[in-house]
């Protein structure tokens, strides 16, 4: 069996490759990472991919330029679910700090699940409106003075917005 391998296709166009060997690989920006990768829109652990048997399955569509197309791509590869990530790094780069500015365009090009990440109960709730099936949450919710109470405003003020995908 060959070497999976995960390719990097950087700013400039040129492809980088690198193996995937061992159990767990982590991509990012801070050194001493199995792949480092040093860009700014990279955050520092920027993914993790696991090894669950002989399959290696990731799907990351941060900084892609069209992501309906990508998603649309993805679904075709038979995955079951796409999630629009926009990280903290990303956001800071992006001056309208939208982390919902690409669900339109997702749903029209794909029928399976979407999720997206959020940064506040607020863009939750807009990606719920607009039928997102799952949102994520990190460090906003854990880095203030009550995490807890602050998780639970963010899950009650996502299950009073939800409304279904429409068809």
């Amino acid at each position: 069996m060959s070497t999976a391998r995960l390719v990097w296709e950087r700013t400039d166009g040129e492809r980088v490759s690198f193996p995937l060997d061992g159990e767990a690989v982590v991509v990012g920006r801070d050194d001493g990472l199995t792949v480092r990768v040093d860009e700014p829109l990279v955050s520092r652990q920027h993914a993790r991919l696991e090894r669950r048997g002989e399959v290696w399955v990731v799907v990351d569509l941060i900084g892609v330029k069209n992501q309906g197309a990508r998603a649309r791509q993805c679904q075709e590869w038979g995955v079951n679910m796409v999630y629009l990530h926009y990280g903290a790094d990303q956001r800071r780069a992006d001056a309208t700090r939208d982390s919902v500015q690409w669900l339109a365009e997702t749903q029209e090009a794909v029928k399976i699940p979407i999720g997206v990440g959020t940064f506040g109960a607020e863009d939750a709730v807009r990606a719920v409106s607009m039928g997102a099936e799952l949102v994520a949450i990190g460090h906003p919710v854990i880095s203030g003075a009550n995490p807890l109470e602050a998780l639970k405003d963010y899950c009650q003020k996502v299950r009073a917005a939800y409304r279904p995908r429409k068809s």
